[in-house]
């Protein structure tokens, strides 16, 4: 797994902030969402995810692929949404993406590692999804709000020419009350 997907896992939650045209908003929202059922909790979502790829490989090289997937798929506290028509905003860990428009492809982005990606986003009435393209993968990032707004699911999905399945996982974040 080269360092350009790594850093490619780094940026799935990382913050954003973008304008969609009203015909297709995300849902109008506001507030912080906590993990649910805790850190810990999540942190074992993605561990299960990264066992069950890891063992794609063999005995020998298992663990390095277990370290390398773990620094590709981090797990925050915290998810910092907003959203009023005009703009979207979501925001985890310190570093930042910014993007504007419903719909782009290819837009080029430099990792804080230096490293080359390309981003492509595309924001639906129910999910916003982006997907960070590397050298040698790609990663799928789907936020859907519920109705209730009570509830902000991301799925993630990675592929790599690693990988002979791709790696699939769900985080769930809860309202802060």
């Amino acid at each position: 797994m080269t360092k350009a997907l790594q850093c490619a896992g780094v940026l799935t939650l990382l913050a954003f902030s973008l304008r969609v045209p009203v015909s297709q908003a995300f849902p109008e929202a506001q507030g912080t969402y906590l993990a649910e059922g805790g850190l810990a909790a999540q942190q074992q979502v993605v561990e299960s995810a990264i066992n069950t790829a890891a063992a794609q490989f063999n005995f020998l090289i298992r663990g390095i692929a277990r370290s390398r997937l773990r620094a590709v798929n981090p797990v925050f506290p915290d998810i910092k949404l907003h959203y009023n028509k005009q703009s979207f905003s979501l925001s985890s860990g310190a570093d930042e993406l910014t993007m504007e428009g419903d719909t782009l492809e290819k837009f080029p982005f430099v990792t804080p590692k230096g490293l080359q990606v390309t981003v492509d986003q595309f924001v639906g009435e129910k999910e916003v999804k982006r997907v960070f393209h590397s050298e040698d993968g790609r990663r799928e990032v789907i936020y859907q709000l519920a109705e209730d707004k009570s509830l902000l699911l991301v799925k993630i999905t990675v592929h790599s020419s690693h990988l002979h399945q791709p790696m699939s996982y769900e985080l769930r974040y809860r309202m802060n009350p």
